[in-house]
């Protein structure tokens, strides 16, 4: 009972926030700004999606380059999990994902921090454990430079002179591409959910 009472709570409240959101959004376009966004458009580096509005270069699961900026946003709600291959927290939350319907209505970027371009261990896990989200591979921290320039992730006071997430899982979390939290336990964290 306590534990549909906790997931109907959080499907209300991200059906709340997503609600706000909508609501407040200021979509239109005056007759001056039109020529902008027309030649906007015309640029290759144009986003696809409002989440990420920099280059930012990772690679996929075959070594190839993927600019994030790129990838397209297919669902409002999205989950960026940043995860790295020694950690068994985030294995633990990958595979809870994977098994929950809840988390299906997210669209899950799973993005694994990595010390080189070997990526055998994290792809022999994606395949162990049959993982369907998408998958990408971030050896220079690119992202985390992204998100503390973004403020959307703070370092702690002892991690200062370091640019780059000081420990893992990390979740981020939009909706309607827009920031909503970072390390969003009562909506993401199978330790929470019971």
């Amino acid at each position: 009972m306590k534990l549909l009472i906790n997931i109907t709570l959080a499907m209300v409240v991200t059906a709340i926030i997503a609600c706000s959101y909508s609501s407040n959004s200021n979509n239109t376009i005056n007759k001056n700004d039109s020529d902008k966004v027309t030649k906007a458009k015309i640029k290759d580096t144009t986003p696809a999606n409002g989440i990420f509005t920099e280059d930012l270069i990772v690679k996929d699961s075959n070594g190839k380059e993927v600019n994030l900026k790129q990838i397209a946003i297919t669902k409002d709600t999205v989950l960026i999990f940043v995860w790295c291959k020694t950690c068994g927290s985030c294995i633990h939350c990958l595979d809870f994902y994977k098994t929950r319907d809840r988390y299906k209505n997210y669209q899950i970027l799973a993005i694994a921090i990595t010390k080189n371009d070997t990526i055998e261990r994290e792809k022999y896990l994606i395949r162990k454990h049959n993982w369907n989200n998408q998958v990408y591979f971030d050896k220079n921290q690119n992202l985390a430079k992204f998100f503390i320039k973004k403020g959307y992730h703070k370092l702690p006071e002892t991690q200062k002179n370091y640019i780059g997430f000081c420990g893992f899982p990390q979740t981020f979390m939009f909706v309607k591409n827009k920031f909503l939290c970072n390390d969003c336990g009562k909506y993401v964290n199978p330790y929470s959910v019971k």
